[in-house]
């Protein structure tokens, strides 16, 4: 066994969490810690806590960094990821936590933009009538918010437009809506799904627009929960073969046993707020790197990160890796 694989374990069995194949050492010290409390204290799956955790920083990451793969190959944190479980297993609680301090962001954003829209219509309300030295308007304001639940293909382009950072669709049993939209849409969504994973512009003009929207850099996140059931309709409606399901991180834990709770500990409800606090503090200081696009908003001007050496010789490794299993085939 590996040395960190070591330290995984050890540190796991002190915890008293079930083993996970997944490694600890990929996050930083306070967030391991993190994940092992909230696996012991909460029953959090490993593996659908630290994946969660990776969604929400994405999503907060949104356009404002992205890395270079190779030459002009330019790649964003973009995440199509469904925890799939079987019912009781525990998948939403992971997601809320990890989405909460955006959710809480969200939150303010709403609040702040109808005490702007009540400004904005009173003096719009105040200059009826008067045809001469009418002040100038403020401009309308534009809600910003990254968290879309229940939307149409059209709503969500508006969104997206609005906040060009990015958006996030989380949707939990997100089968649901895959079925109800792309009924809606007749494939629109999907289109509109494969095109943003590819980093490609979106251009969509519709007869309720009356200005088209073109979207140079679009940034979706798709997160969601899926009963284990329910995995083959994904296969049974197509998306296997147009490439959507190629863009999924299905994360299925190493075990489908429902662990029993632990008994109530005195100090039970002052971690998980501590622990609540640290990831609220890590979602806004990651959601305060600053994003910035040109005047006409055609083109946002990213932060571009390139691979260290070892990094990109990580990567190559394990990139050839998988080409070479898909050339066997």
């Amino acid at each position: 066994m590996e040395p960190l694989e070591l330290c995984n374990s050890i540190r796991m069995e002190f915890e008293g969490v079930t083993g996970s194949k997944i490694p600890l050492d990929a996050f930083p010290d306070k967030l391991q810690d993190m994940v092992l409390a909230l696996s012991r204290r909460e029953n959090y799956s490993l593996e659908y806590t630290m994946a969660s955790l990776l969604a929400a920083a994405s999503t907060a990451i949104g356009n404002a960094v992205n890395i270079r793969i190779r030459g002009g190959w330019i790649s964003s944190p973009i995440l199509y990821m469904i925890l799939v479980g079987r019912p009781g297993m525990g998948k939403t609680p992971p997601l809320d936590f990890a989405f909460r301090p955006i959710r809480k962001r969200d939150a303010k954003t709403i609040k702040q933009f109808k005490a702007d829209m009540e400004y904005y219509d009173s003096i719009l309300e105040s200059q009826k009538g008067k045809k001469d030295e009418r002040p100038p308007l403020p401009p309308k304001p534009i809600l910003k918010r990254t968290i879309i639940s229940d939307f149409t293909p059209e709503a969500l382009i508006r969104a997206l437009d609005d906040n060009p950072r990015g958006v996030a669709v989380y949707v939990d049993e997100i089968m649901g809506m895959f079925n109800a939209v792309n009924q809606y849409s007749k494939g629109q969504l999907i289109e509109q799904l494969l095109t943003a994973f590819s980093g490609k512009p979106l251009d969509v003009s519709r007869c309720s627009m009356p200005i088209p929207i073109h979207i140079e850099r679009p940034f979706i996140n798709i997160v969601g929960t899926m009963q284990t059931t329910r995995v083959h309709e994904l296969v049974d409606k197509g998306y296997k073969d147009n490439g959507l399901l190629d863009r999924i991180i299905f994360v299925y834990p190493s075990s489908q046993e429902i662990p029993d709770w632990q008994m109530d500990e005195d100090s039970a409800s002052s971690s998980f707020e501590k622990y609540s606090a640290l990831w609220e503090d890590i979602i806004n200081r990651i959601c305060e790197i600053s994003f910035i696009s040109d005047e006409n908003n055609d083109c946002t001007l990213q932060n571009v990160l390139n691979f260290s050496t070892e990094a990109g010789a990580y990567f190559t490794n394990w990139r050839n890796e998988l080409i070479h299993k898909v050339n066997q085939r």
